[in-house]
């Protein structure tokens, strides 16, 4: 069985310096440095999709592997595939993280320093032969691993984007594809999960980005002037609606669910990062903009605090 997780890495997100690879297992991506044939920016000029970008390219490459993961590089999927004697031993952090899990398993995240996701690397690189094996046997018992649910339609960030464009994106996505057999109340829900990370089955992913990015596209260009971030959020919304209905087709379709590793810094910064856009981040936020914040301010006071990107 073969199988690669992609770290998506953007401009500021650099927390994981240049390593190409992790392993045999997992491959960091940055959409600026990839080919551009393997790209979303390669049709219709730059999109800000993001991680929607990364996606992009595993389709293009999805036949090599029989299961394909995504993760945002400082909201990891957290992945404890060492025996808990050795992570005891050499990642008692990790040991530790995998403890508060097991006390607490329903969580949707772990908040995390940033030093403690460098020991996360640290085992993800240290893992040998046996951990990999028992990592893939694990797998080999799921169609899909996802986040711990969490209910996006209680988010004022996502509710702002999406508002009054899920059901243009659901009317052009319900005639594509896959898509089609989907019964219409899987789209008229009025919640979703956050599904940006995720590892699924190779031939699953390949049968839903296929039909989701002849979507996105069809989308982007009939609505030119939507904030481009819009994908992120329908993307996340989209999955949720393509792996309900799995679950409703297939009765024996099997979901595992893990946290994820949410990394925030332990000191508020005392100044602007130096590639802050502050243009980019009302756009983005839009919640920001429409109270009159301030961009630098509000980053500064509790942006930074809620993760909240420019890019």
């Amino acid at each position: 069985m073969k199988l690669i997780i992609y770290s998506y890495l953007s401009k500021r997100r650099s927390i994981l310096e240049n390593l190409p690879t992790y392993n045999d297992l997992f491959s960091l991506f940055h959409p600026n440095q990839e080919n551009r044939d393997n790209n979303v920016n390669s049709r219709e000029g730059s999109k800000n999709w993001g991680e929607v970008s990364c996606q992009y390219h595993a389709l293009q490459n999805s036949r090599q592997y029989d299961y394909i993961g995504f993760e945002n590089a400082v909201r990891p999927i957290f992945i404890d595939f060492m025996l808990p004697e050795r992570l005891l031993t050499e990642f008692n952090n990790i040991h530790g993280l995998r403890e508060k899990f097991v006390r607490t398993w329903k969580v949707s995240h772990l908040s995390i320093p940033p030093r403690i996701l460098k020991e996360y690397e640290a085992m993800r690189m240290a893992c040998d032969p046996a951990d990999a094996a028992r990592f893939m046997r694990w797998l080999e018992r799921t169609d899909v691993v996802v986040p711990q649910f969490e209910n996006g339609s209680a988010d004022r960030f996502r509710l702002m984007h999406l508002d009054n464009t899920w059901d243009l994106f659901s009317g052009i996505v319900r005639k594509i594809g896959i898509f089609q057999k989907i019964p219409e109340e899987y789209f008229a829900s009025g919640f979703w999960p956050w599904y940006n990370s995720y590892i699924m089955r190779a031939d699953l992913f390949e049968r839903y980005a296929d039909s989701a990015f002849t979507a996105f596209f069809e989308f982007s260009e009939t609505f030119p002037n939507l904030n481009p971030y819009l994908i992120r959020f329908i993307s996340e919304k989209l999955l949720g609606v393509y792996l309900s209905y799995c679950a409703y087709e297939n009765a024996l379709f099997r979901q595992a669910s893990v946290p994820l590793l949410h990394v925030l810094d332990e000191d508020p910064p005392v100044s602007l990062p130096k590639d802050f856009d502050s243009e980019a981040y009302l756009g983005i936020n839009v919640d920001v903009a429409i109270a009159g914040a301030q961009a630098d301010g509000h980053y500064l006071g509790i942006g930074w605090r809620e993760d909240r990107n420019w890019d």
